[in-house]
């Protein structure tokens, strides 16, 4: 219900739902994130406790790094945000089948906040798979399409081209080229 209440923009009652749960049920990692990821929508009041709490609670679980990270760039707190970006950077080397993983991961986002009609958070998910794996021409394909269905005709013409550069025989990406204006 909370979730609903989020996609409602019905920040107070998401909140309110969400807290509800953590006293139940305070190891519920996910809803911590999603309360700290709420909380910074509201302000940002607490919402570092929470993305933290989240990390406490499943510190090898990728995307609260960048909630995190978020957060701190939307306080403008410069010093924990350049600690949180070297500790992204870390990840980013970790070892390809790591890589894979979180890969994976961030399409699969990027393909439900597409489908939800979330398209910045889309964007943004296929823009981490790209991080994980620029080698593969899926992500920015799919960023593509986000761009060409929010009408950022220049930018999908971009996404598709660095497909193509990545693997030249990738044709849903040349076909997707063909249905833009020249």
């Amino acid at each position: 219900m909370a979730d609903l209440y989020l996609q409602q923009r019905r920040w107070q009652e998401a909140q309110v739902l969400y807290r509800h749960v953590l006293d139940i049920a305070p190891q519920r990692k996910q809803t911590w994130a999603k309360l700290g990821a709420l909380l910074d929508t509201m302000g940002g009041q607490g919402a570092e406790v929470a993305w933290q709490r989240a990390l406490e609670l499943h510190p090898e679980w990728w995307p609260y790094y960048p909630g995190l990270l978020a957060h701190y760039e939307g306080l403008r707190q410069t010093d924990k945000a350049v600690q949180m970006r070297e500790q992204i950077a870390l990840l980013h080397e970790a070892p390809l089948l790591i890589k894979r993983f979180w890969w994976n991961e961030h399409i699969s986002q990027g393909t439900l906040a597409g489908a939800g009609g979330r398209w910045a958070e889309s964007a943004r998910e296929f823009k981490r798979a790209i991080d994980f794996l620029p080698g593969e021409p899926v992500a920015y394909y799919n960023l593509g399409r986000v761009c060409q269905q929010t009408k950022q005709e220049q930018l999908a013409k971009v996404a598709y081209e660095k497909a193509l550069a990545v693997d030249a025989s990738f044709t849903p990406a040349r076909q997707k080229l063909k249905t833009l204006r020249p």
